[in-house]
């Protein structure tokens, strides 16, 4: 699994840090410097969470075999906060 960045979208809100700094560095204005982050094994839920963390989603998960249609990680942690009625 990968996670990758585009950093077009990030604004350095350093969420995805703050949910791991070893694997999510950021610049000293709080941008993510992540070119593509292999994710090692025992870090996969780690790096789930701190992509979906972004608020801007600007990380994404590449080959995550947890998630088949390999969209934002977003959409696959907060399903249960959407308005459902």
């Amino acid at each position: 699994m990968r996670v990758r960045l585009d950093k077009a979208k990030c604004a350095g809100h350093a969420q995805c840090y703050a949910v791991d700094a070893r694997l999510f560095p950021i610049d000293e204005m709080g941008y993510s410097i992540l070119t593509v982050l292999e994710v090692q094994s025992g870090d996969e839920e780690t790096a789930r969470s701190g992509a979906a963390a972004c608020p801007e989603r600007a990380l994404f998960l590449e080959g995550d075999e947890t998630h088949s249609d390999q969209g934002s990680p977003q959409e696959h942690v907060r399903h249960d906060s959407r308005d459902l009625s």
